[in-house]
Order: structure tokens, then C-alpha cells, then sequence
């Protein structure tokens, strides 16, 4: 379900949701059973790597296809919207995050259409640059990038 799968990504990185444990990265779908490895002790991370590199060549490993992703319409983003309104509303969020939020938006749906679009991990990349260069342009976000850099912790305006 993309639709699905766009909401998740732009809560996790609304929310900065990391993966701390294999655990917890799997309910994030960072991590995949079958195709990652849990490796306790850092001190085995290289050798472990390098045997699984061994195992793919003794296999005759073939790298996946280049993979492609569908991006819902943009009727999701009113979703997203009113998602943000609502935090405003109720005191969780500031103005410019809801800037923000709706600017990484953009870059999991397709804000020019309600068609679907699929596009590949380049094209993700190039609307993630694009949207970071968008936000950046803004004073609000030139602020707390400075304010950030000079005390450690985002400003709270």
C-alpha cells in the first residue's frame, strides 16, 4: 500500500524515528529479517561483513534491480494537512513545522497530480535535494540551523 508506506516514512521522519535496536528497526522496516544481519559486538561487524560478502560470491550473487517506487496523489497531502493543523491547533507544533512536514511531503507524494507516480531512488534523491534546498531558503529555517549551531538544541518559536 504506497499510499501507506508514504504516511509512514513522512511520520518517521517527522518524528525522527530511528532504530536503536534490530528490534525496534524492525517494526520501522529498517531492518528485515532474512536480509539483515544482527551483529551484537561491534568488534565482529568487518568479519561478519566480509563472510557474508564470501557467502554472495560463492552464490554467484546477483545485485537486486534498481528499485522503483510508486508515490500516491496528491489528495494524501490534504490528509497531511490537516494532520498538521490539528498539531498546531492543539499546541504540538509550531507554524514552520508544519512548513517543514509539508515540504518533506512533497518529496513521498506526488503534489503535482492525483495520478500516482513512480519514480526511482535517484529521482527520491533529487526531491530530497530539492526540498532541502526549498526549505533553506527560508528565514525560519536559516534560523534555527543558526540557532541550532550555537546552542545544540533547535529553538522552540
Amino acid at each position: 500500500d504506497w499510499s501507506k508506506a508514504a504516511w509512514n516514512t513522512w511520520m518517521q521522519i517527522g518524528y525522527s524515528r530511528i532504530g536503536n535496536s534490530p528490534e525496534q528497526s524492525a517494526k520501522l522496516v529498517y531492518f528485515v529479517d532474512g536480509r539483515d544481519a544482527m551483529v551484537m559486538n561491534r568488534d565482529r561487524l568487518v568479519n561478519t561483513a566480509v563472510a557474508a560478502i564470501e557467502q554472495m560470491r560463492a552464490t554467484d550473487y546477483r545485485p537486486p534491480s534498481e528499485p522503483r517506487f510508486i508515490l500516491p496523489g496528491r489528495s494524501l497531502l490534504d490528509d497531511m494537512a490537516a494532520f498538521m493543523d490539528k498539531g498546531i491547533n492543539d499546541g504540538l507544533f509550531f507554524p514552520h513545522d508544519k512548513t517543514v512536514a509539508m515540504t518533506v511531503a512533497e518529496i513521498v507524494v506526488n503534489s503535482d497530480s492525483e495520478e500516482p507516480l513512480e519514480v526511482s531512488e535517484d529521482e527520491l534523491f533529487a526531491r530530497e535535494r530539492a526540498a532541502f534546498i526549498k526549505l533553506a531558503k527560508t528565514d525560519q529555517t536559516r534560523e534555527r540551523i543558526s540557532v541550532l549551531l550555537q546552542t545544540g538544541t533547535a529553538p522552540r518559536n
